[in-house]
């Protein structure tokens, strides 16, 4: 049979529907009373009927049919409170926060603007400044000792080449003999291998002049062969002036050499102090 009101089958003997929960003994009377007549019908049949013994619906289910409210469910699509909650839209705390707007620390922090190690790194360490090294002597150098010495070296070349260095020996000859100086043709006349020997050290003097700015510019420049070549230009200087000395002390058998030696040792002595400088900087010369 089928529950009247959701219209599910349940089993015959059913009190109440296992699907909604519907009584159905009003049903159950009903369908008794059914049952009954047709089960008379169907012994005056198979007593009057030809056909005795065979039931023409026999497997067949009168009751396939589904009763009149089966599928209607009087409640369906209808929830009495549908829309009604009593408390929709009403929230006892909407917009009430007991803290809300105060904070005790709003805005109050205790270490603010305090720290203790603001601006201050430990692991911070200041790159190593090199030592200020003084470089007065090495201004003093490029600025004017080189200059002047080259120019000085020129203008001696100068002299050596017109005979003005012989007029020189002819004044010391002249003082000798109670007689005034002699000319540089006169001391060339006497001592005729004194002029090749003057053309020779004026040509040098000339060309370490011309070396002696080639120097000051390498050591402006912080080049790397900048001290050596100032050391190359004294040296020049001392080892010419001595050879020229020497030469001439035995052309004229005078004692030039002795005259020569204060300015021989001076040179030596700023070979010797510059080599001394310019080693404690020789890093700045790298170019």
């Amino acid at each position: 049979m089928f529950c009247k009101n959701c219209g599910q089958k349940i089993p015959d003997n059913s009190k109440f529907c296992e699907v909604c929960g519907t009584k159905v003994e009003v049903q159950q009377s009903n369908l008794k009373t059914s049952n009954t007549q047709h089960s008379t019908q169907d012994i005056w049949s198979a007593g009057n009927n030809g056909n005795a013994g065979q039931n023409p619906s026999a497997g067949q289910n009168t009751y396939t049919q589904m009763p009149p409210n089966a599928g209607q469910n009087p409640y369906a699509g209808q929830n009495t409170y549908a829309g009604q909650n009593p408390n929709a839209g009403q929230n006892p705390y909407a917009g009430q926060n007991p803290y809300a707007g105060q904070n005790p620390y709003a805005g109050q922090n205790p270490y603010a603007g305090q720290n203790p190690y603001a601006g201050q790194n430990p692991y911070a360490q200041p790159y190593p400044t090199a030592p200020v090294i003084p470089m007065k002597w090495y201004k003093f150098l490029i600025y004017f000792a080189v200059i002047a010495g080259a120019i000085m070296n020129i203008i001696s070349g100068i002299l050596y080449l017109t005979g003005y260095m012989a007029e020189m020996i002819g004044d010391v000859l002249g003082a000798m003999v109670g007689l005034p100086g002699f000319t540089s043709e006169q001391v060339y006349s006497i001592y005729s291998d004194l002029q090749p020997l003057d053309i020779f050290a004026g040509i040098v003097f000339i060309a370490l002049g011309i070396y002696g700015f080639a120097t000051r510019s390498a050591l402006a420049k912080f080049k790397r062969n900048g001290p050596s070549m100032l050391y190359g230009l004294y040296g020049a200087n001392v080892v010419i002036s001595l050879i020229y000395s020497i030469a001439v002390s035995s052309i004229t058998e005078l004692d030039f050499l002795s005259d020569s030696v204060a300015s021989i040792l001076v040179s030596v002595a700023m070979i010797v102090c510059n080599i001394a400088y310019f080693n404690k900087r020789r890093h700045l010369f790298v170019y």
